[in-house]
């Protein structure tokens, strides 16, 4: 089975043989909260990613780093979903050679650092 639904008090064990753990709630949005759950029970491997993009840095994904994880932020998510949108609005591709995550960080009024 490749996909099943625990509940958090199953956290621990779902998270055992976890390759990614994705946060998709609305936890994390304001900066000074987010999700309690075991990340220290993931694999070393484990990619970690919230779908939040502003704050860049949750506190979510702050505790996956701070256990060794690979990290994702929501910005990525984003970026991901701009270029067939603007084909799909537009007609034609986006411009090559456009740094697409430096005008998001830069209209966001967020730094790079993760």
């Amino acid at each position: 089975m490749l996909f099943r639904s625990l509940g958090l008090n199953q956290a621990e064990q779902a998270f055992a043989g976890a390759g990614a753990v994705i946060n998709a709630t609305s936890a994390g949005l304001s900066g000074d909260g987010g999700l309690e759950v075991p990340l220290a029970a993931t694999p070393a491997d484990c990619v970690v990613m919230d779908m939040v993009y502003k704050p860049l840095r949750t506190p979510f994904l702050a505790q996956a780093e701070a256990e060794g994880r690979r990290i994702v932020d929501g910005l990525a998510m984003l970026i991901g979903q701009a270029v067939p949108s603007f084909t799909a609005f537009y007609g034609i591709s986006p411009p090559s050679g456009v740094d697409v995550r430096a005008l998001a960080l830069k209209t966001l009024g967020l730094s790079e650092r993760i």
